[in-house]
């Protein structure tokens, strides 16, 4: 793939949801491309990215544990493409491509396409590189944070995280029964956050 000097990082906002079928349907615009000209075109493209993180989902009663991927930019797909022309004039045949594929809504900067800083970029890529990364917990807590019960046999009573296990998804927490303090441990998916 020969990569056009003038690339350049653009974010394209599509509808919520579709952001793997739009990654798809621009990657394969090479394949489908039959004339020259939209070969073209398609080369324009250099590179797709749709960040994800992975992250660990509970059901209610903190047993089940689900290892997901999540969007990190829910609605948005960043796209390396060599856009504009030598003459600062937009591709027409590769914006028109790009404007058909289903679940496209438009470009940030609508038909003047910004792209994205230096530092943007590197942001982004920093954070889809750690995609395979382990999986994160959906809910963090801190040590020191007040949390109530939702479920068992502390069922609405306050305590104070102890420690945190993000590998088991536990915590140990403080609780004060009857003029003592007593540790329990407990499921992230059992306490909610004390406001």
């Amino acid at each position: 793939m020969q990569e056009h000097d003038a690339s350049q990082w653009f974010v394209m906002q599509v509808m919520s949801g579709q952001e793997s079928k739009v990654e798809k349907a621009l990657l394969q615009l090479k394949e489908r491309a039959i004339t020259e000209a939209e070969q073209a075109a398609a080369e324009r493209i250099i590179d797709v990215r749709v960040p994800v993180e992975r992250v660990v989902y509970e059901r209610k009663s903190g047993t089940a544990k689900q290892e997901r991927e999540r969007k990190l930019y829910p609605g948005y797909v960043f796209a390396k493409l060599a856009l504009y022309n030598p003459d600062h004039s937009i591709d027409p045949l590769l914006w028109t491509q790009i404007r058909d594929i289903n679940g496209m809504i438009g470009f940030i900067g609508g038909d003047d396409p910004v792209p994205i800083t230096e530092e943007e970029v590197a942001a982004m890529e920093k954070q889809d590189e750690e995609k395979d990364a382990p999986a994160k917990p959906l809910r963090e807590f801190v040590i020191g944070e007040t949390i109530v019960m939702r479920e068992g046999a502390f069922e609405n009573i306050q305590g104070t995280v102890l420690k945190i296990d993000n590998l088991k998804q536990v915590l140990n927490v403080s609780v004060n029964m009857f003029g003592s303090s007593t540790v329990v441990e407990v499921g992230f998916g059992q306490v909610d956050r004390f406001d």
